[in-house]
């Protein structure tokens, strides 16, 4: 059996498969706190509000994800699904650059990734993380 190196700065993340064995699984601390940030934003963006609090769907996003993946060449991006819907956002800038999802969507994740400290850690996922596994999957909703 082979062992890795465990970073001591990488937290613990549970998965149980579909005959119920728990796996687990190491996520970066930036990692975490990308997942915990946007979270958060979504939380708090639909909690200011009651009008928008009585008509946001959470559930929508207990699927969301979040994908990095490192290409040569290729401009620092990433892929967000909703649902059935996907579009994919420049990191420097949160600007969308193509995809489907719902315009009141493509806006928080545009604020969010806004934001300097979340452009900050999702250019260091994307330039250490993505770049030794090739693909990184963010899931804030999964707990």
């Amino acid at each position: 059996m082979i062992f890795e190196k465990i970073n001591i700065f990488k937290e613990k993340s549970l998965t149980k498969t579909s005959k119920g064995n728990i796996i687990i699984g190491m996520k970066s601390k930036d990692i975490v706190r990308a997942e915990n940030s946007l979270r958060e934003y979504i939380l708090e963006e639909y909690s200011d509000d009651a009008f928008e609090r009585s008509r946001i769907n959470l559930y929508k996003y207990k699927g969301l994800t979040i994908t990095i993946s490192w290409k040569p060449n290729v401009e620092p991006n990433f892929n967000v699904q909703i649902m059935a819907f996907e579009a994919s956002f420049r990191i420097e800038t949160g600007q969308k650059i193509e995809g489907g999802l719902q315009d009141n969507d493509v806006s928080m994740i545009t604020k969010w990734a806004k934001q300097s400290q979340n452009r900050t850690l999702m250019m260091r996922i994307w330039v250490t993380e993505a770049r030794e596994k090739k693909e990184i999957r963010l899931k804030p909703f999964d707990m």
